[in-house]
């Protein structure tokens, strides 16, 4: 077969069907077996809310976190293999130390973004390496630059975004996302708006108890990112939950059949 077709199916290779990268291919599957992750930016701050499941329910939420912090004023979630997750988590840590180190300044949005773009790069086109099976958003907040938002893809492409989430309910989360222009909204309208996007695409079929981790940045943090910050935790918990309760009402009130409907039966 390999040589009727005459193609290579190692992993940095090219699908002869629709052109993709086997590797590519390989990390969405990946990114679907983990939680969600959404980023939402206004005009003086940026929130991020990590849904971080677990397997077993034997095992605490909070013993594998996928939300870190670096450097004390950028937030970095991160979903995919979990060996994977931490890698690049402390990678970007001790790359951020390395910089006040040196340069006696803290770590810029566009130096850690380039950094770990170049890590992820590297492993993706090389060909004695696997790729990094993750998907990252990185959020902060700089005095010359405002609130930022940026996503690390895959294959190493960093794209600067107003709002954006990866993991397996991604697609979802856009669409919920796209009905809103988030440059008005204040820090409790983002906290809440990001606890109900999470809660709502939650699957509670699946049997998974899953952990609300937040971060928190911006003109009111000082840029500091906070992380589980209180009362915005609970806001955003409380929001969810909330918005869950009325989601799965109207649901049960489209199940049942009307009056009419019983009354022509």
């Amino acid at each position: 077969m390999h040589s009727r077709f005459r193609f290579s199916l190692n992993a940095d290779s090219y699908a002869p069907t629709d052109g993709r990268v086997y590797s590519l291919k390989s990390i969405h599957r990946c990114l679907q077996n983990s939680g969600t992750a959404v980023g939402i930016r206004s005009e003086s701050s940026v929130v991020l809310a990590v849904e971080n499941l677990t397997g077993n329910r034997y095992i605490s939420p909070d013993t594998y976190p996928r939300l870190f912090v670096i450097d004390g004023h950028f937030g970095m979630a991160v979903h995919g293999l979990r060996g994977d997750v931490y890698a690049l988590a402390e990678n970007a840590r001790f790359e951020a130390s390395l910089v006040r180190r040196t340069s006696e300044r803290g770590i810029t949005m566009k130096e850690l973004c380039d950094h770990l773009s170049k890590i992820v790069k590297l492993c993706f086109q090389h060909n004695a390496a696997r790729p990094y099976a993750v998907s990252i958003l990185l959020s902060g907040w700089e005095l010359q630059h405002g609130p930022q938002l940026y996503k690390v893809e895959p294959s190493g492409a960093v794209v600067s975004h107003a709002s954006c989430a990866i993991g397996v309910g991604e697609e979802k989360a856009l669409a919920l996302m796209e009905k809103y222009k988030f440059d008005a909204f204040d820090m409790e309208e983002l906290v809440k708006m990001s606890g109900e996007i999470i809660y709502g695409i939650h699957d509670d079929g699946k049997g998974q108890t899953f952990l609300l981790e937040t971060g928190i940045v911006g003109v009111q943090t000082q840029g500091h990112l906070d992380y589980n910050p209180m009362p915005w935790s609970e806001i955003a918990k409380k929001a969810g939950e909330e918005f869950k309760a009325k989601a799965s009402a109207i649901a049960k009130e489209n199940e049942q059949p009307s009056d009419t409907d019983t009354h022509n039966t």
